[in-house]
């Protein structure tokens, strides 16, 4: 995905002639938007098997794994 974002600001750039301060103030932009939305859902974690649970999850059911990131 980010390497779309490139590869599309590039083009933009070289090819629609726009402005690559603009470009990266508008990436800014949408960055804040996001982030903003990923707070507003972002659940706390106050216990260790929940944070078990959520590193089994990201390790894509490696026990091992995730008792270690725990």
């Amino acid at each position: 995905m980010s390497q779309e974002l490139v590869r599309s600001g590039f083009l933009a750039v070289e090819y629609q002639d726009a402005h690559p301060v603009s470009l990266k103030r508008g990436m800014e932009k949408a960055l804040k938007v996001v982030l903003n939305y990923l707070k507003s859902i972002a659940m706390p974690i106050s216990q260790q098997d929940e944070l078990r649970n959520l590193c089994l999850i990201s390790s894509n059911g490696d026990e091992n794994i995730s008792e270690i990131i725990a």
